[in-house]
C-alpha cells in the first residue's frame, strides 16, 4: 500500500506519484500549497483551482516572439515548472528543467467570420473546465486562437497551487517587458520560492500557532450558515455562477476614512459588514469567514509567480445592540491575531477543530494590490471573457478597488446547486446596501442597519452542516450490518458514538492519519481492501459500506478509483 503522508509533513492523504523526477530538483510544499493539494485530491477531477484568463489581440501579432517571451518566462519563473511528485513518505514537487513553452494554436479563419468568436469562447471555456494532471503537466497552459490574420486571443491558465492574486500581475509586466524586448528593464530575481518554502516552515512549526487556532475556532462545529435553496446532493460538482458588486466612489472614501479613524483597513470594514449579513441572513450571533491572507516575508520575494496565501478563519461575535463600531473593533483585533498566527497550514487547523463545512460556508477577499494588464507592443489588447468555474466555498465575496469609477468592485460567487439566482442576488444587494448606510453613519446599532436589508432576518439555517441532515434531525444511524461494522471502527478512531451514516469523515476530525488507520481496520475487521483514493472519494459510513457490499469479486481493487 502507498504510504500515506500525514499533515505534519505538508502532504495529503494517498496521492500517488504517477512519473518519476526525472532528475529534477525536488522541494517541499508550502503550507497553502498543500492545503490545496489535499482539497484537490478530495474534489478528485475537478477545475475547481483553475485560474484562466484571456485577452484579445487586435492589429500585428508576432507569434515567434510571443512563444519567445513565454519560453523565458517559464525560464525565470520555476514554480511554472514544477508538477507534484511523492518523495518518500511526503508529496512534493518537483521542477523540471526549462523548455520551449508549450503553446497550443488553433486557427478558426476556415470558419464562416461570423462563427468564430463563438466557436472560440466555446474552445476556451472547455480548456478552462479541463482539470490539472498535476503529476504529469506543469501547472500552466497557453493556448492561442487565430480569429483573423490581425486578431488573435491569447489564453492562459494556471493552477491555483502555484499562483496567487499578485502573480497574476507579475505574470502580466513579465511577459509584455519580455514581449518589447524589455528584458533588462525585470527585477533581478535573488531568491526563489524555494526560499519562501524554508521560510515558511520554520516559521509553520511553532505549536503555539496551532494552539491559537484550537482556542479561537472551539465549538465552530455545530454553526451553519444561510439557508440552502436545495438540500446538497451527493457527488454533486460544484458550479459557480455570479452576481456583480459596486460601491460608489464616495462611499468608497467614507469607508476608507472610517477604517483609518478606527485604526483598521479597509478590508477590516468590508469583513465587518459582511459579518453582520450573515449575522442577518443566518439568524447566528457566531459567524466565521474564511479569508485569504497573503505572506511575502520580504521585499525580494515580490518579483516572483508563486502561492504566497494562506486562509485565515476569522470569527466575530455579534450582539444586536452594538454598534457597527463596536463590532469593527472586535474584528479588527482578531485580524490582527490571526496575522500573526498565519504560519499555519489551513488544512491542518481544518483537520484539528474538524469543522470543514463550517470553514468552506463564506469567504471574502479583497484585492488592493497594484494590478498590471498584459500590453503588447504595436496592438491592442483587451479582455475576452470566459467562463470560470472555480468555486471553493458556498458563498465566496471578492471586492477590489475599480481604478475606473474610483470606487469598489466585485462579484459574489455563488454555488448555483445550492442557492438560487434570487438569493444571491438579494444577498448581493444587501451587502451593497450595507456599505453604503455603514458609509454615512457607523455608529447606529446593527440591529437598525440591518432593518431595511432586502432579505428576511434570522432564516434558521435548513441542514446541520456536520450531517447534511435537515436542521434539529439526529443524525442516520446505521441501516444495514455492513453500515453498523463500517460505523463500529468510526467509533473507535474518532472517539465518538454520535455518527450520522451521512457524515463527511473529514468535517467530524477525521484526517489523512486517521484515513490510514480506517483503511488498515477495514481490512482486518472486515477482510475489505479499500484504496486510500477510494476512501477519500466515498467518505460517508454509507459510501463505504456500499462500496464493500457492492465489491464482489472486486474487494480488492487497487486502482485508486
Amino acid at each position: 500500500m502507498t504510504p500515506t503522508p500525514t499533515a505534519a509533513n505538508h502532504t495529503g492523504p494517498g496521492l500517488d506519484a504517477k512519473n518519476p523526477t526525472d532528475g529534477g530538483a525536488v522541494r517541499p510544499l508550502s503550507a497553502g500549497q498543500y492545503g490545496i493539494a489535499l482539497q484537490q485530491q478530495r474534489a478528485g477531477d475537478s477545475p475547481i483551482f483553475n485560474v484562466p484568463a484571456a485577452i484579445e489581440i487586435i492589429g500585428d501579432l508576432d507569434v515567434a516572439s510571443l512563444r519567445r517571451s513565454l519560453s523565458e518566462l517559464l525560464r525565470r519563473h520555476d514554480v511554472l515548472r514544477s508538477r507534484l511528485v511523492q518523495n518518500g513518505p511526503t508529496l512534493a514537487q518537483v521542477i523540471d528543467e526549462p523548455r520551449p513553452a508549450p503553446m497550443t494554436v488553433h486557427d478558426l479563419q476556415d470558419r464562416p467570420e461570423e462563427q468564430r468568436e463563438i466557436a472560440a469562447r466555446a474552445l476556451l471555456n472547455e480548456e478552462a473546465a479541463r482539470p490539472f494532471d498535476l503529476y504529469t503537466e506543469h501547472g500552466l497552459r497557453l493556448v492561442l486562437v487565430v480569429l483573423a490574420p490581425r486578431r488573435h486571443v491569447f489564453f492562459w491558465i494556471m493552477h491555483h497551487l502555484y499562483c496567487d492574486g499578485w502573480s497574476k500581475s507579475v505574470f502580466a509586466r513579465d511577459l509584455s517587458a519580455l514581449y518589447a524586448g524589455r528584458d533588462g528593464e525585470l527585477p533581478a530575481l535573488t531568491v526563489d520560492y524555494g526560499d519562501f518554502v524554508q521560510a515558511q516552515a520554520a516559521a509553520a512549526a511553532d505549536e503555539d500557532h496551532l494552539a491559537y487556532w484550537q482556542h479561537q475556532l472551539e465549538g465552530i462545529a455545530t454553526l451553519s450558515g444561510v439557508r440552502h435553496d436545495r438540500h446538497r446532493a451527493p457527488g454533486t460538482q460544484p458550479r459557480g455562477t455570479e452576481v456583480p458588486l459596486r460601491l460608489s466612489a464616495i462611499d468608497r472614501a467614507r469607508l476608507a476614512a472610517l477604517a483609518r479613524t478606527h485604526g483598521a483597513t479597509t478590508f477590516m470594514v468590508l469583513q465587518a459588514a459582511l459579518a453582520v449579513l450573515m449575522h442577518h441572513a443566518s439568524g447566528q450571533s457566531d459567524i466565521v469567514i474564511s479569508v485569504p491572507y497573503g505572506s511575502r516575508p520580504a521585499t525580494a520575494f515580490e518579483p516572483l509567480i508563486g502561492f504566497f496565501v494562506n486562509v485565515l478563519a476569522l470569527r466575530s461575535r455579534i450582539v444586536d445592540a452594538m454598534t457597527f463600531e463596536e463590532l469593527m473593533g472586535q474584528v479588527r483585533d482578531t485580524a490582527l491575531d490571526g496575522y500573526e498566527h498565519h504560519a499555519v497550514p489551513f488544512q491542518r487547523v481544518v483537520e484539528q477543530v474538524g469543522a470543514a463545512a463550517v470553514l468552506q460556508q463564506t469567504s471574502l477577499a479583497f484585492a488592493n494590490l497594484p494590478y498590471q494588464d498584459i500590453a503588447l507592443q504595436g496592438a491592442e489588447v483587451r479582455g475576452f471573457p470566459v467562463t470560470r468555474v472555480d468555486i471553493r466555498y458556498e458563498l465566496e465575496w471578492h471586492v477590489w478597488e475599480d481604478a475606473r469609477s474610483g470606487g469598489l468592485g466585485g462579484r459574489l460567487i455563488y454555488r448555483s446547486d445550492l442557492f438560487d439566482e434570487s438569493t444571491a442576488t438579494a444577498l448581493a444587494t444587501a451587502y451593497q446596501q450595507l456599505l453604503a448606510a455603514i458609509a454615512v453613519d457607523a455608529s447606529r446599532p446593527i440591529s437598525d442597519l440591518a432593518t431595511a436589508l432586502p432579505i428576511s432576518a434570522a432564516r434558521p439555517a435548513d441542514h446541520d452542516p456536520r450531517t447534511g441532515t435537515p436542521a434539529g434531525d439526529a443524525p442516520t444511524p446505521p441501516r444495514t450490518p455492513t453500515e453498523q461494522a463500517v460505523h463500529d471502527i468510526w467509533t473507535d478512531l474518532l472517539h465518538r458514538d454520535d455518527i450520522g451514516v451521512f457524515e463527511d469523515f473529514f468535517e467530524i476530525g477525521g484526517n489523512s492519519l486517521l484515513l490510514a488507520f480506517l483503511s488498515a481496520r477495514l481490512r482486518e475487521d472486515l477482510d475489505t481492501e479499500l484504496t486510500i483514493q477510494r476512501l477519500v472519494d466515498h467518505p460517508t459510513v454509507a459510501a463505504i459500506a456500499m462500496a464493500i457490499d457492492g465489491a464482489g469479486t472486486s474487494a480488492g481493487d487497487t486502482s485508486g478509483r
